[in-house]
């Protein structure tokens, strides 16, 4: 079995694992809500590169919409090179990395100043990123040898809780859903293994492929066009539905290859539509849906249902499996690096 192969199909133990870290700092984390409902904090930003960012995005949504202050979502990188004024001292910081040794975030950890308070989330805690922070959230999604899997998914379920404590929302709920996930995709991947062939040749032949969500699924757009580049070197774009409307629509003919992601309940029926007119101008187009569709000429991949913040969970492991075969009809061997590294240390 290759490394990768087994990464994947580790993350339902991968996930329990992040559960059970994440709760460990409940405490730690409590008392950074107490400060941020008692006014301390003029808002809250979450920063990252590549996947740990886009891991960020489904905490931030929860965030945005419970909580009285402004938050914002920075690539670190833009964050300590365009626009350090935006990191003001009444900040709570939410670091994402999955080694906490990231070019991007050691050079934010090396600042003069600091914010108020600083979250990190990385796997392991033996990390600049994490002595830098007050509160330390390690994953424990375990080694990772290949290109981003589990680090990924249990990065998800970590910010997934840190969102519910600073928003003072009831944790069991949040628990019960990631151990229900857990369980549901244990039992899912043997059979979705099985239904690689059929998705395949349902996306049929091409050289780039389109990935569009919505809402906290743009997450899973965007992580699915990165890894689809990183693992396959497969040109790949990541949409909203709306942006792809917004012009990019005019590339699709005969040959146009797409990823949907149906997404939640207020999405699904805007990413219904726009994989039919995928479809009828002449694209090809797999729903990643959590219900079947049944839409015409659209094929979907049925996977665990989850609430919004998690699904991207489930939407993201079919396209972690895609990739190895992917990978293996362009000639290359899936999650191999030819120029990258596991850890990006230059800038």
């Amino acid at each position: 079995m290759i490394p990768f192969l087994q990464e994947v199909l580790e993350q339902p133990v991968a996930l329990r694992r992040a559960l059970a870290s994440t709760l460990a700092q409940a405490d730690a984390l409590r008392a950074v809500a107490r400060e941020l409902h008692a006014g301390t904090f003029r808002q809250v930003l979450l920063t990252g590169m590549g996947s740990s960012w886009y891991a960020g995005l489904p905490a931030a949504l929860h965030c945005i919409a419970r909580l009285p202050l402004p938050v914002v979502s920075w690539e670190t990188s833009e964050l300590v090179y365009a626009a350090p004024a935006a990191l003001t001292p009444p900040t709570l910081l939410i670091a994402v990395s999955q080694s906490g040794e990231s070019a991007e975030l050691v050079r934010l950890a090396q600042r003069s100043s600091r914010p108020a308070r600083i979250i990190s989330v990385t796997n392991g805690t033996a990390n600049t990123l994490a002595r830098w922070a007050d509160v330390a959230v390690d994953t424990a999604a375990g080694p990772e040898a290949t290109v981003t899997s589990k680090t990924y998914t249990a990065s998800l379920v970590a910010l997934h809780l840190i969102a519910c404590l600073l928003t003072e929302d009831p944790l069991p709920p949040a628990e019960a859903a990631i151990t229900t996930l857990a369980d549901d995709l244990a039992a899912f991947l043997p059979a979705l293994e099985s239904s690689l062939p059929a998705a395949l040749a349902a996306l049929g032949p091409g050289d780039t492929l389109a990935c569009v969500g919505r809402g906290a699924s743009l997450a899973s757009a965007r992580e699915a066009a990165l890894i689809l580049e990183e693992s396959c070197k497969l040109p790949a774009a990541a949409y909203s539905g709306a942006q792809l409307r917004h012009g990019p629509l005019e590339r699709v003919e005969p040959g146009f290859r797409a990823l949907v992601f149906a997404g939640d309940d207020a999405a699904t029926p805007m990413q219904h539509r726009l994989a039919s007119t995928l479809v009828e101008h002449g694209g090809r187009c797999l729903l990643i849906t959590p219900r079947p569709a049944h839409l015409p000429g659209v094929p979907d991949l049925v996977i665990p249902a989850a609430p919004p913040a998690l699904l991207p969970i489930s939407e993201i492991i079919p396209v972690q499996l895609l990739t190895i075969p992917l990978a293996q009809q362009r000639g290359f061997a899936p999650a191999t690096f030819r120029y990258s590294t596991k850890v990006t240390t230059t800038e």
